[in-house]
């Protein structure tokens, strides 16, 4: 499939790298895709229950045309119109706005209008965690053995750590720019050559 797509591609047999303390590779998902992990977003919908809240929820209130093909950018996307129309909702069918309504009445409407915040701030991160944690490649499959030095700079964004376990690359030479499976934060390796 990719052999007839329209744009130029390199054998990567003929790629050589002459001073790798002087590169600097730059990490996407294909990397990861390339190893055989399911690192899609479209991989990350399968985790997730046909019927769950949260999956209602991520479909109801973010705005993006395909939710699914491009995650993050769906994330900045929150219908907070929908969402507050959906406050008045729960007020009206509480009667909260009748003038005899009890003040638990108000607060029943509140605490269930919120609950698509708290679903999408509180089970989305640790789902997206969970099914992070879960991604594995075999560590054999080396497709890039003869392009990855331990010697060069990697940016890398993805959130996986196939850099580290399958080519051994050091920690300190990979800038994980949306973070990593990892649960502690590492700083960033800016080389003297980036810098000067």
């Amino acid at each position: 499939m990719l052999l007839t797509l329209p744009y130029k591609q390199t054998d990567l047999n003929t790629i050589s790298i002459s001073d790798p303390g002087k590169e600097l590779v730059i990490i996407g998902n294909g990397f990861d895709i390339m190893h055989g992990a399911h690192s899609s977003y479209r991989d990350f919908e399968k985790t997730i229950g046909r019927n769950s809240d949260l999956r209602f929820y991520m479909e109801a209130y973010l705005q993006a045309g395909d939710l699914w093909s491009n995650l993050e950018e769906s994330l900045a996307t929150l219908n907070v119109g929908a969402m507050v129309d959906v406050v008045d909702m729960w007020l009206d069918d509480f009667d909260a706005y009748d003038p005899d309504a009890q003040a638990a009445d108000y607060y029943i409407a509140v605490d269930s209008a919120m609950s698509p915040i708290e679903v999408l701030t509180e089970k989305l991160p640790k789902r997206f965690r969970r099914w992070l944690e879960s991604l594995s490649v075999d560590p054999s499959r080396k497709p890039f053995s003869d392009l990855v030095s331990p010697l060069a700079a990697y940016l890398n964004f993805n959130y996986t750590e196939f850099l580290e376990t399958v080519y051994h690359i050091p920690a300190n030479r990979i800038n994980y720019i949306h973070g990593c499976q990892k649960k502690f934060k590492r700083k960033p390796y800016r080389p003297d050559w980036i810098l000067g």
